[in-house]
């Protein structure tokens, strides 16, 4: 099963969860996403990976700046 069918979900319920303060949301969500990684990692390989990673760094910070 692809990551995002997995991840989205489960980071989509924690964001929308009220009874979590902001600290206990990103902790949770980090968890996820550290475990998605891996999983991409895995399939990408090193190289790959580090390519994705930046590309989802400055997609990040460009979603931040608007």
């Amino acid at each position: 099963m692809a990551c995002n069918q997995v991840c989205m979900p489960q980071l989509l319920e924690i964001f929308q969860d009220q009874s979590l303060s902001q600290d206990d949301k990103k902790a949770k969500m980090k968890t996820i996403t550290d475990q998605a990684d891996k999983r991409i990692q895995a399939a990408l390989g090193d190289d790959l990976f580090k390519q994705y990673q930046d590309w989802r760094m400055k997609n990040m910070q460009r979603r931040r700046n608007n």
